[in-house]
Protein backbone atom coordinates (compact mmCIF):
# COMPACT_ATOMS: atom_id res chain seq x y z
CA UNK A 1 0.00 0.00 0.00
CA UNK A 2 2.78 2.44 0.89
CA UNK A 3 4.55 1.65 -2.40
CA UNK A 4 1.53 2.96 -4.30
CA UNK A 5 1.51 6.16 -2.29
CA UNK A 6 5.27 6.53 -2.78
CA UNK A 7 4.87 6.19 -6.56
CA UNK A 8 2.09 8.78 -6.61
CA UNK A 9 4.15 11.17 -4.45
CA UNK A 10 7.10 10.75 -6.83
CA UNK A 11 4.84 11.35 -9.85
CA UNK A 12 3.45 14.48 -8.19
CA UNK A 13 6.95 15.82 -7.56
CA UNK A 14 7.93 15.14 -11.19
CA UNK A 15 4.80 16.86 -12.52
CA UNK A 16 5.05 19.78 -10.08
CA UNK A 17 6.18 22.34 -12.71
CA UNK A 18 2.85 21.98 -14.57
CA UNK A 19 0.84 22.87 -11.46
CA UNK A 20 0.70 26.22 -9.71
CA UNK A 21 2.06 24.71 -6.47
CA UNK A 22 5.43 24.80 -4.85
CA UNK A 23 6.48 22.46 -2.05
CA UNK A 24 7.21 24.36 1.14
CA UNK A 25 7.83 21.30 3.31
CA UNK A 26 7.65 17.51 3.04
CA UNK A 27 5.93 16.02 6.07
CA UNK A 28 5.73 12.42 7.30
CA UNK A 29 2.96 10.07 6.15
CA UNK A 30 3.03 11.32 2.56
CA UNK A 31 1.92 14.83 3.43
CA UNK A 32 3.10 18.10 1.95
CA UNK A 33 2.81 21.73 2.88
CA UNK A 34 2.21 23.49 -0.42
CA UNK A 35 2.17 27.13 -1.43
CA UNK A 36 -0.02 28.50 -4.21
CA UNK A 37 -1.29 32.01 -4.90
CA UNK A 38 0.17 33.29 -1.64
CA UNK A 39 -1.61 30.71 0.54
CA UNK A 40 -0.32 27.62 2.36
CA UNK A 41 -2.16 24.33 2.00
CA UNK A 42 -1.76 20.94 3.66
CA UNK A 43 -1.97 18.05 1.18
CA UNK A 44 -1.94 14.27 1.57
CA UNK A 45 -1.14 11.60 -1.00
CA UNK A 46 -3.67 8.79 -1.46
CA UNK A 47 -3.85 6.00 -4.04
CA UNK A 48 -7.51 6.78 -4.74
CA UNK A 49 -9.84 9.42 -3.38
CA UNK A 50 -11.95 6.55 -1.97
CA UNK A 51 -9.17 5.87 0.55
CA UNK A 52 -10.27 8.97 2.46
CA UNK A 53 -13.52 7.17 3.28
CA UNK A 54 -12.08 3.66 3.40
CA UNK A 55 -9.55 4.73 6.03
CA UNK A 56 -12.16 6.87 7.83
CA UNK A 57 -9.96 9.90 7.27
CA UNK A 58 -11.92 13.07 7.83
CA UNK A 59 -9.74 15.56 5.97
CA UNK A 60 -10.98 18.65 7.81
CA UNK A 61 -10.25 17.03 11.18
CA UNK A 62 -6.56 16.85 10.28
CA UNK A 63 -6.48 20.21 8.51
CA UNK A 64 -5.96 18.66 5.08
CA UNK A 65 -7.12 20.88 2.23
CA UNK A 66 -5.91 18.99 -0.86
CA UNK A 67 -5.83 15.29 -1.69
CA UNK A 68 -3.22 14.23 -4.25
CA UNK A 69 -4.52 10.99 -5.75
CA UNK A 70 -3.58 8.48 -8.42
CA UNK A 71 -7.23 7.92 -9.37
CA UNK A 72 -10.13 10.19 -8.46
CA UNK A 73 -13.19 7.97 -8.02
CA UNK A 74 -15.50 9.69 -5.52
CA UNK A 75 -16.52 13.08 -4.22
CA UNK A 76 -14.48 14.62 -1.40
CA UNK A 77 -15.22 17.77 0.62
CA UNK A 78 -11.70 19.02 -0.20
CA UNK A 79 -9.89 19.79 -3.45
CA UNK A 80 -8.46 16.81 -5.33
CA UNK A 81 -5.48 16.69 -7.67
CA UNK A 82 -5.56 13.58 -9.90
CA UNK A 83 -1.94 13.06 -11.02
CA UNK A 84 -2.81 10.34 -13.55
CA UNK A 85 -4.97 12.76 -15.57
CA UNK A 86 -3.49 16.03 -14.37
CA UNK A 87 -6.93 17.42 -13.45
CA UNK A 88 -7.63 19.54 -10.40
CA UNK A 89 -11.10 19.04 -8.92
CA UNK A 90 -12.85 21.54 -6.67
CA UNK A 91 -14.43 20.33 -3.41
CA UNK A 92 -17.54 18.27 -4.19
CA UNK A 93 -16.82 18.08 -7.92
CA UNK A 94 -17.77 14.86 -9.69
CA UNK A 95 -14.93 12.68 -10.99
CA UNK A 96 -14.77 11.65 -14.64
CA UNK A 97 -16.16 8.11 -14.71
CA UNK A 98 -17.52 5.96 -17.50
CA UNK A 99 -21.21 6.23 -18.25
CA UNK A 100 -23.27 3.79 -16.18
CA UNK A 101 -24.17 0.54 -17.82
CA UNK A 102 -26.84 -1.92 -16.85
CA UNK A 103 -25.25 -2.60 -13.47
CA UNK A 104 -23.46 -0.19 -11.17
CA UNK A 105 -19.67 -0.61 -11.21
CA UNK A 106 -17.49 -0.41 -8.11
CA UNK A 107 -16.44 3.14 -8.96
CA UNK A 108 -20.05 4.20 -9.46
CA UNK A 109 -21.04 2.60 -6.14
CA UNK A 110 -18.22 4.50 -4.41
CA UNK A 111 -19.36 7.70 -6.05
CA UNK A 112 -22.93 7.14 -4.80
CA UNK A 113 -21.71 6.33 -1.28
CA UNK A 114 -19.60 9.49 -1.17
CA UNK A 115 -22.59 11.53 -2.34
CA UNK A 116 -24.75 10.00 0.42
CA UNK A 117 -22.10 10.79 3.05
CA UNK A 118 -21.88 14.41 1.90
CA UNK A 119 -25.68 14.74 1.76
CA UNK A 120 -25.92 15.47 -1.95
CA UNK A 121 -29.35 16.00 -3.52
CA UNK A 122 -28.10 14.02 -6.49
CA UNK A 123 -27.60 11.01 -4.19
CA UNK A 124 -31.21 11.18 -3.02
CA UNK A 125 -32.32 11.29 -6.63
CA UNK A 126 -30.22 8.22 -7.46
CA UNK A 127 -31.43 6.37 -4.36
CA UNK A 128 -35.05 7.00 -5.25
CA UNK A 129 -34.51 5.00 -8.46
CA UNK A 130 -33.32 1.96 -6.48
CA UNK A 131 -35.33 -0.68 -4.65
CA UNK A 132 -36.02 -0.17 -0.95
CA UNK A 133 -33.61 -2.98 -0.11
CA UNK A 134 -30.80 -1.41 -2.16
CA UNK A 135 -31.50 1.98 -0.60
CA UNK A 136 -31.13 0.49 2.86
CA UNK A 137 -27.91 -1.29 1.90
CA UNK A 138 -26.33 1.91 0.56
CA UNK A 139 -27.45 3.98 3.55
CA UNK A 140 -26.07 1.37 5.97
CA UNK A 141 -22.74 1.20 4.12
CA UNK A 142 -22.48 5.01 4.18
CA UNK A 143 -23.27 5.12 7.91
CA UNK A 144 -20.57 2.52 8.65
CA UNK A 145 -17.99 4.62 6.81
CA UNK A 146 -18.58 7.47 9.24
CA UNK A 147 -17.45 5.46 12.27
CA UNK A 148 -13.72 5.63 13.03
CA UNK A 149 -11.57 2.55 12.60
CA UNK A 150 -9.51 1.16 15.42
CA UNK A 151 -5.80 1.85 15.49
CA UNK A 152 -3.56 4.69 14.47
CA UNK A 153 -5.24 7.35 12.32
CA UNK A 154 -4.20 7.18 8.68
CA UNK A 155 -3.60 10.90 8.29
CA UNK A 156 -1.91 11.61 11.62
Amino acid sequence: MADGRAAIAKQFELQLPQYSFSIVEKLPNYKYRLEANGGNFLAIVLETSWQAYERRMIPMKYGIQIAIVGHHDCILPISVLDVSDGFFFAPGELPRLRAPGRRRTEDQARLLLSQIILGSARAEEELSKLSVRSQGRYRKAAALLLYPKRGRPYAS
